[in-house]
């Protein structure tokens, strides 16, 4: 859900960029941007689009699907963030998953998620080039990308690099599963709407 850049440099059309220390403690804990939703990636500050009714529609649907499903095994994160460091990113994928053992309440680092869920329609390319490779460079063993243009379920597995080595598409209709729990069959595609 990435789009615009929000302007820090004086400079037009050059970048200011941060680590995630100074992101963190100019933006997350800023009052003054309480009521806006940025992520860190790659060292810029980017501006989260609106979410429209599709994807409404798709993150409450898959985040009753996932709870339900998961709640004896994972921690379930709806739009909730991960930090980066490699990649000096802080992203906020739609759904993280994370091991229920041993879960503190603080954000975690992107390698120690199960797995990492983005809903994508107007954000599809970006998905599946900056922040797929973000988040293979961070060792995140599974990465989903809901594509609500096509209605599909990208599951990426196998990170090397800044890439996976196995993409699986599923169809709407088709239950998949993380590798982690292969036992619990997800349907993703759940939401009554288009």
């Amino acid at each position: 859900m990435t789009q615009a850049t929000y302007p820090l440099s004086s400079e037009p059309n050059r970048p200011f960029l941060l680590s995630l220390e100074d992101y963190e403690a100019l933006y997350v804990e800023n009052p003054r941007f309480a009521n806006k939703r940025f992520e860190l990636i790659r060292g810029e500050v980017l501006e989260m689009t609106t979410m429209g009714d599709t994807h409404f529609g798709y993150i409450n649907t898959l985040a009753r699907e996932l709870n339900f499903k998961l709640f004896s095994v994972a921690m379930v994160g709806n739009q909730t963030p991960v930090r980066a460091p490699r990649s000096a990113s802080r992203p906020e994928p739609d759904f993280t998953l994370q091991k229920l053992e041993g879960w503190t309440p603080q954000v975690p680092l992107a390698s120690e998620t199960i797995a990492l869920i983005e809903l994508s329609d107007t954000t599809l390319e970006f998905d599946r080039t900056v922040k797929l490779g973000d988040y293979a460079r961070e060792g995140v063993p599974e990465y989903w990308i809901v594509n609500l243009r096509d209605l599909t379920l990208e599951v990426y597995t196998k990170p090397q690099g800044d890439t996976y080595a196995q993409k699986q598409t599923y169809e709407k209709g088709q239950s998949a599963s993380f590798r982690a729990f292969s036992d619990i069959a997800i349907e993703w595609w759940t939401y009554p709407g288009p």
